[in-house]
């Protein structure tokens, strides 16, 4: 009975099938073994260790019982551990295919490259062409920067067996890999059409689609997925961010949820305290022990019991570590790079910690501004742990907060100073993270105490701005044309949250001859566009005066800011380069600091910008301050000629000044240790 209920996938009840078995026969081994499979599949990990050791003790000689704790031991990321188990599997049964694939994923999750691309030919050996072991060693080669090999393994599998799902499924892998998002879902959907009852087709064609930015067939796909898998948590969660997209964050926070308290993730739940970032209700005081619980579930247990020695000595250069996955065409590109740039070289050494394998312009000057480079992508924490040990790091620094696949790694305290700063909105909540760096304007004077981490405040915005090289001309104001005012908003949607909507339905009924202009990838979906017309057209706003439009290059984006008169910022998760951008094209951008971190980084650059009559003190005012400026056109005209020149001559976009101060207070802070 128990092997037909997992057979189902019916595991809660295989489970008991399969422990009321083991009242019977405690000493049957293949029990023992289909009950660690089942725990193994639910993700409780270290049960099924157990179960699992209880059949190696029981018949040693059995390949597939240490194969298995070879699987329970790779999701526990005990990776030696889960090698030396494959191994003993394969000293028993040396013509196991699969079981050689396992073990190559295994060595290339410990970066043995060579090692894996070994076992992967061993197991295509066996088996040739067998889609499960291509498509792992086509990864392989795609995460050494050989994608041209990749492709050449893969695509002849498709070719061979173009009715094969997991041929499909592979070469959507691959894509992924890429980033490249509209390839992997054409090949995903191919295997989700000839598979569909998979556990796996669906979700991946899902993710596939969400980060193509098409919501609408995501959620469509989605749903469909969950009819059969209503459990399954990684696709529960994956339909919260998707709805988020849709600017439906009262649906799709719960549902992220439900899937962590589910199956509780360490990754899942990040996305959830991110998601949490774009409710309305959100608070600092909230975020902080929610972040809390973050840290005391998953980041405690791993935490060193001594801290480590402060090993930096005055005098020396600074030797700071920097972890990222963003070291590419990213906002890091325009608000971090700026001031790494321009460091003083004889005080202090970069070595970043680039966990990516695709690069492009920005990365090459991100790595020319380091003195050390090292690419982590795929590398376990307690090995890039390990690995900057043997760097002797003196401050790590964060990029990336809950938004990254790192902070266990924090959590391990590998350097004696650990910063978070920009890549994230706030406390990270980790005990073991000493500082996060800000500004008066993000966290003023007596907000200490709603983050975990000692703040330590830049004189001016905690971020400088490098405009791109390759910008549109300002053209002239479009209302003097026009004949009437548009506002903008080039944020990402989930920042569209019901109470600043409200606010834009208000601003557009006072000024009824206005334009709303709302310009971001996927805004061309037209069921959300649809959703955001009908909204604003229930509270008295006409259809012609909402703009809806997708992306672009990013020449296009800036471009567009040439039909805009003034910008309007979201809350509670207010826009950052997008702020310094509509800036950078002449346009004012008009908001208010929010309850949050995450709400305030408009005030920052706007005040730091020399434009702190944009800012408004809540939500009345700012509907009041864009009517205000609505009726102001002359004046907006002349700001627009001359804000590309004021805002480059600012603190905003001093970089040298901003390097010297921003090196000045990491070197006195760790003093403090």
């Amino acid at each position: 009975m128990g092997l037909l209920l997992l057979e189902q996938n019916r595991n809660a009840e295989a489970e008991k099938a399969f422990r009321e078995a083991l009242v019977h026969e405690p000493r049957a081994a293949a029990i023992w073994d289909q009950l660690a499979l089942v725990l193994q599949r639910q993700g409780l990990a270290a049960e099924a260790e157990f179960m699992v050791r209880r059949a190696t003790l029981l018949e040693p000689a059995n390949s597939m019982h240490w194969n298995l704790l070879g699987k329970v031991l790779f999701d526990l990321q005990r990776l030696d551990e889960s090698v030396q188990a494959r191994r003993q599997s394969l000293a028993i049964q040396p013509r196991d295919a699969a079981a050689w694939n396992e073990l190559g994923v295994a060595e290339q999750a410990r970066k043995n490259f060579d090692e894996a691309e070994k076992a992967f030919q061993n197991s295509l050996a066996i088996t040739p062409g067998h889609p499960i072991a291509v498509a792992n060693y086509a990864y392989l080669m795609c995460s050494r920067g050989e994608r041209d090999r990749a492709c050449e393994l893969l695509q002849p599998l498709v070719v061979r067996d173009p009715f094969a799902p997991e041929h499909w499924m592979a070469l959507g892998g691959l894509f992924e890999a890429m980033l490249e998002w509209k390839l992997a879902a054409s090949a995903y959907r191919r295997a989700w059409e000839l598979a569909p009852n998979n556990e796996q087709t669906g979700f991946k064609l899902a993710g596939a689609l969400h980060s193509n930015h098409q919501a609408t067939e995501a959620e469509k796909v989605l749903r469909a997925h969950l009819a059969l898998f209503p459990r399954q948590a990684e696709s529960l969660a994956l339909l919260g961010e998707v709805l988020l997209r849709q600017c439906r964050s009262a649906e799709g926070v719960p549902i992220v949820e439900r899937a962590v308290e589910m199956t509780p993730d360490p990754q899942r739940h990040s996305k959830l305290l991110l998601e949490m970032q774009y409710e309305d209700n959100a608070n600092a005081k909230q975020l902080l022990l929610a972040h809390r619980r973050w840290d005391t579930i998953y980041a405690k247990p791993l935490a060193p019991t001594a801290t480590t020695a402060n090993r930096h000595e005055r005098g020396n250069p600074l030797r700071i570590g920097l972890v990222s996955r963003d070291f590419g065409h990213h906002p890091a590109a325009f608000l971090v790079l700026p001031g790494l740039e321009h460091l003083d070289r004889t005080a202090c050494q970069l070595i970043c910690y680039s966990d990516r394998t695709n690069g492009d312009e920005f990365t090459a000057r991100f790595r020319a501004a380091s003195s050390i480079w090292r690419t982590v992508f795929g590398l376990p924490d307690d090995d890039v742990a390990a690995l900057i040990r043997r760097d002797n790091v003196d401050v790590l620094v964060d990029l990336m907060g809950h938004t990254g696949q790192r902070m266990l790694l924090f959590a391990r305290k590998p350097a004696p100073f650990q910063v978070t700063w920009f890549g994230y909105v706030g406390t990270t909540g980790l005990a073991t993270m000493n500082c996060l760096l800000a500004d008066r304007f993000h966290v003023r004077e007596g907000e200490d105490k709603w983050y975990r981490e000692r703040i330590l405040r830049m004189p001016n915005s905690y971020a400088c701005y490098g405009p791109p090289q390759a910008a549109p001309e300002v053209g002239p104001l479009p209302a003097l044309v026009s004949g009437h005012v548009t506002f903008g908003s080039f944020n990402n949607p989930p920042k569209y949250s019901a109470t600043i909507r409200e606010a834009w339905a208000e601003i557009l009924n006072r000024v009824p001859r206005a334009r709303l202009l709302l310009k971001f990838r996927g805004l061309d979906d037209l069921k959300l566009q649809s959703d955001l017309r009908g909204w604003f057209e229930e509270r008295g706003v006409k259809q012609e005066q909402i703009e809806l439009e997708g992306g672009g290059t990013h020449f296009e984006m800036l471009d567009a800011y040439n039909r805009v008169d003034i910008a309007l910022d979201t809350q509670p998760y207010s826009g950052g380069v997008t702020t310094c951008e509509a800036l950078w094209m002449g346009v004012p951008v008009i908001t208010f600091p929010g309850d949050t971190f995450a709400g305030r980084h408009a005030t920052s650059y706007l005040t730091t910008g020399g434009y702190p009559q944009f800012v408004a003190t809540n939500t009345k005012a700012y509907v009041n301050l864009a009517v205000e400026w609505a009726n102001r056109l002359d004046e907006l005209a002349v700001i627009r000629s001359r804000m590309r020149s004021a805002v480059l001559n600012s603190a905003l976009c001093r970089a040298a000044d901003f390097a010297g101060n921003w090196l000045e207070i990491l070197s006195k802070a760790i003093q403090t240790l």
